[in-house]
């Protein structure tokens, strides 16, 4: 995949889970305001839940690695262990968070809550899931192994 490829793909990918984000957080407020409940089984809250945590932690995951390879003071000194060993971590809680928003777009096509617009959403977010964890897993920015 060419560079200008991949900056292209980024930027979509970082913009969808924004958006997706903002949309959520505005249905939680108008589900507050109204009183309303979202129909759903104890393990698609926790799905649902899992999901929007593993959006925050991809956002969380690119802006730290972004951050820590541009800072040139970081990279030469022994605190960038501690700074990499936490962003493997986030990423690895990113990459379970994309697993569960592919596995919420499933459960919502196949049986709701939401009409097509929802469901066409949730088919998005699940794409660009798919494209978060094949990104952190080709550049390395998921590991379980601490040997730098």
């Amino acid at each position: 995949m060419a560079l200008g490829t991949i900056k292209i793909t980024l930027l979509c990918f970082v913009g969808i889970l924004i958006v997706s984000l903002l949309i959520r957080l505005g249905a939680w407020i108008a589900r507050r305001t109204l009183k309303l409940r979202l129909p759903l089984t104890p393990a698609e809250k926790w799905v649902h839940l899992v999901a929007r945590i593993g959006a925050i932690a991809f956002l969380l995951a690119l802006g730290g690695w972004a951050a820590a390879l541009s800072n040139e003071q970081l990279i030469l000194t022994p605190a960038i262990v501690t700074v990499m060993t936490v962003l493997y971590v986030i990423g690895v809680i990113a990459t379970i968070g994309g697993l569960a928003m592919i596995i919420e777009a499933i459960l919502r096509v196949s049986h709701g809550p939401g009409g097509w617009l929802v469901r066409s959403g949730e088919v998005i977010v699940a794409l660009a899931a798919v494209y978060g964890i094949w990104l952190f897993l080709t550049f390395g920015l998921v590991s379980f192994v601490t040997n730098f």
